[in-house]
């Protein structure tokens, strides 16, 4: 789907956005009925990432499998606006699993940074300013807000760059 998103017609863009919606849903969905492993929320960043650690055995060395994925933050082949998407339906997702009242607990569980590690790696490595500043929109939810996960912003990287027109000064 990530390859063929630029060639989706207008009228059914609105359907594969719900199909990406309802994939990380089911994802979030996985991770619950499995009491949320640790294992397999690491498994399920990666797999949103694209990148998967593993070793090679013959070499002694450690070496990342890359593959087109949603939040993949250097991968200049997947479109912005995946990537925007799925940042934009990431929360609402897990809340929709997990319910508002249960964040909390996955907070003291320790799995607060793990589950939102794709979106802090878009905000710390995205390619534009808009995505890592959408990224950055999703951190500072007000639902998560007690998780710590904001990052201090950088000088110069504000979503509204400084060559913009501001208007008319009266």
């Amino acid at each position: 789907m990530i390859s063929n998103y630029s060639s989706i017609p207008q009228l059914r863009l609105d359907k594969y956005l719900y199909l990406m919606r309802l994939y990380v849903r089911a994802g979030f969905q996985y991770l619950q009925n499995h009491d949320w492993e640790a294992e397999l929320v690491e498994r399920w960043d990666e797999v949103m990432e694209g990148n998967r650690k593993k070793e090679n055995e013959e070499e002694g060395k450690e070496e990342v499998d890359r593959w087109l994925a949603p939040l993949s933050p250097g991968n200049g082949k997947v479109p912005d606006g995946v990537r925007y998407h799925v940042c934009d339906v990431w929360m609402d997702e897990l809340v929709h699993v997990v319910g508002e009242d249960e964040l909390e607990g996955l907070e003291k569980k320790g799995l607060g940074p793990m589950l939102m590690a794709p979106i802090m790696r878009l905000e710390r490595e995205g390619r534009t300013k808009v995505v890592r500043g959408r990224a950055r929109e999703v951190l500072k939810d007000e639902r998560i807000e007690d998780w710590g996960l904001q990052q201090k912003e950088k000088p110069g990287d504000d979503v509204k760059g400084e060559d913009e027109w501001a208007g008319f000064e009266d």
